[in-house]
């Protein structure tokens, strides 16, 4: 029987019920497979001077020199969404431009949703709830992309990264206590899994404690935004078209090393999951880069796709992206690529889904004393859970099939060659 690896929390897990013993109950609903994190409907973005790709197209028709004034335009304050303006305008910070906005937009929605918050089992509710966890994703994703580019952003991808982890450690255990609870395990393994929970909250209630409440900057502010914003506002940035030339490559490079890795789907952690993680952060990055990459239902570069567009998926308000209203000139990707790429995270992820509780379980066996090896622990869980003895070969079996059908319609090569700026 191959051995699942061990299991870490990496933020990916479903939002469940955040139901621990003696603690508070937040109801947060399971995420459904139709609906994987950085895939979401594109958030209504006022705007009172729309510079959009039509915009763009319409000014080089008339005047080719007018390129270069729009892209001047996009790099000032005054057109730049409402609430980004708002949120320089409280942190007492100058006008960014265009490139450091995208950074700045994301930053805006973290911070009204905690702005309000007056102790850290609130804020830990409003991050929880709703849209905003997935906004810390996006901050993530981005910050994830620039910091090579720009160093010192390592520091603040580093602090958004252990936010998001101390939200996805809450998910993670709370929803392996809802399997625990539900068998017939004994007694110390559920209680060292309601420990694991409060401990998991414990740490999230303290993080944003340190740093993401307001009054933990010396002025009032949240500390967490206000160093985002002194970063970028001491950071020189690339101009707009070298900005945009340096996400493009960034993501085609991550798309490249997925494309030449090799991942080991008996291997839960470092095989499954991993494949599964950095296809869901292609996904991530070309919703963060807000705008910069259109998705185009009429590209479809490998014709076996294209019935991908005739799906609910298709179809369903998230297989969308940001509206290219700030960017001059927006990259068109084949929507058939997107919904196969989200179709491999939500597959692998149901199969992740299914292996975590074995997984779990096997280990609190052994960290319980009760077992005396790994394969005597994850008999023991499959008997636990109410699995046949074959669940565990099905399942990477499963997997295996996926990853081969990925490399076999060439997806990755093609998305990459998609992402390259085109005349």
């Amino acid at each position: 029987m191959p051995t699942i690896q061990s299991i870490q929390s990496l933020g990916s897990t479903p939002s469940v019920s955040r139901a621990c013993p003696e603690g508070r109950s937040v109801t947060h609903p399971r995420r459904a497979m139709t609906r994987p994190i950085g895939i979401q409907p594109a958030t209504p973005m006022p705007a009172p001077i729309p510079l959009t790709m039509q915009d763009h197209a319409s000014t080089v028709a008339r005047n080719p020199a007018g390129a270069s004034q729009l892209v001047a335009r996009l790099n000032t304050q005054d057109t730049a969404e409402p609430a980004v303006r708002a949120l320089l305008s409280r942190y007492g910070c100058r006008a960014l431009g265009r490139p450091r906005e995208r950074i700045v937009k994301w930053t805006a929605k973290i911070e009204e949703a905690l702005r309000d918050q007056t102790n850290a089992a609130q804020a830990l509710d409003a991050l929880m709830a709703g849209d905003t966890r997935r906004m810390v994703f996006l901050l993530e994703g981005l910050l994830k992309l620039y910091r090579k580019t720009y160093p010192k952003l390592e520091s603040q991808y580093q602090r958004v990264k252990a936010l998001e982890d101390a939200l996805g450690g809450i998910s993670y255990t709370a929803a392996m206590l809802r399997e625990v609870d539900t068998t017939g395990l004994p007694d110390k393994v559920i209680q060292q899994t309601r420990e694991k929970c409060l401990n998991a909250q414990a740490k999230a209630e303290q993080l944003l404690a340190d740093r993401w409440l307001p009054g933990t900057a010396p002025d009032g502010r949240i500390k967490g935004v206000a160093s985002i914003l002194a970063h970028l506002d001491a950071q020189a940035w690339q101009p707009y078209d070298q900005d945009r030339e340096t996400l493009l490559k960034t993501i085609r490079s991550e798309l490249h090393e997925i494309e030449t890795n090799r991942y080991d789907m008996a291997d839960l952690h470092n095989g499954l999951h991993e494949l599964r993680r950095r296809l869901r952060w292609i996904s991530v990055f070309t919703e963060a880069v807000d705008g910069l990459v259109v998705l185009d239902a009429t590209r479809n570069p490998l014709p076996a796709l294209a019935p991908r567009l005739d799906t609910d998926l298709a179809r369903s308000k998230f297989a969308q992206l940001q509206p290219p209203v700030r960017e001059s000139t927006p990259v068109r990707l084949s929507k058939s690529l997107y919904l196969e790429n989200m179709a491999a995270v939500l597959e692998l992820g149901a199969i992740k889904d299914a292996l975590e509780p074995l997984d779990f379980v096997a280990t609190a066996l052994q960290e319980a004393g009760l077992t005396t090896n790994r394969a005597a622990s994850e008999a023991l869980a499959l008997t636990s859970l109410d699995h046949p003895q074959s669940y565990i070969n099905d399942k990477i079996a499963a997997a295996e099939n996926l990853y081969i059908q990925l490399r076999d319609t060439d997806l990755l090569r093609t998305f990459r060659h998609e992402l390259k700026p085109r005349p």
